[in-house]
């Protein structure tokens, strides 16, 4: 998967709100130059999501996901009264890859949840970064297939700049 698409989803969907005139979307879209967002959106290393996210799981016994519940939605039909979303943006799933968060408006909430080994690993393994799997998910960030396995849920913060995201108080 190419490390910047998921980022690329966010910037998409950000236009999509400004396009159906919900929010002032421009601006946040304006912050960074393209090659900017490209080059933050490459550095999505597997450490770098560990200073944000904490120990992360994955292999064979990696049953993880961590997800932003607060994303804005790539899907026009769900911006309303001048915000777009929110949406489930998948940053880990157990598979060895990780996006770390990039918060493109005010304070994003991750999901960290781990799962028993009774969640079945096909659950987990085929699912993608971004917010093609999001329906997947809860809105509590948590696989619907596997609610009633949850050992530990844990959520942090943060907030931009997208490209050096910030602790921020979790939304009540």
């Amino acid at each position: 998967m190419n490390p910047s698409a998921p980022l690329l989803e966010v910037l998409l969907a950000l236009t999509a709100c400004a396009a159906a005139g919900y929010g002032d979307f421009e601006a946040q879209l304006n912050l960074l130059a393209p090659e900017e967002l490209i080059a933050q959106a490459e550095d999505h290393s597997w450490s770098d999501c560990a200073t944000f996210f904490g120990t992360l799981t994955s292999g064979q016994n990696g049953r993880m996901t961590v997800v932003d519940i607060s994303a804005p939605s790539p899907d026009p039909d769900k911006c309303m009264f001048g915000h777009c979303g929110p949406n489930n943006f998948v940053h880990f799933t157990g598979s060895g890859t990780c996006t770390r968060p990039s918060p493109p408006d005010g304070c994003h909430s991750y999901v960290k949840t781990s799962y028993s080994e009774a969640c079945p690993s096909s659950a987990l393994a085929s699912l993608e970064l971004g917010f093609s799997n999001g329906s997947v998910f809860t809105d509590e960030g948590v696989v619907k297939r596997c609610q009633h396995f949850v050992t530990k849920r844990e959520v942090v913060c943060f907030e931009p700049p997208s490209g050096a995201p910030q602790s921020c108080v979790c939304p009540a």
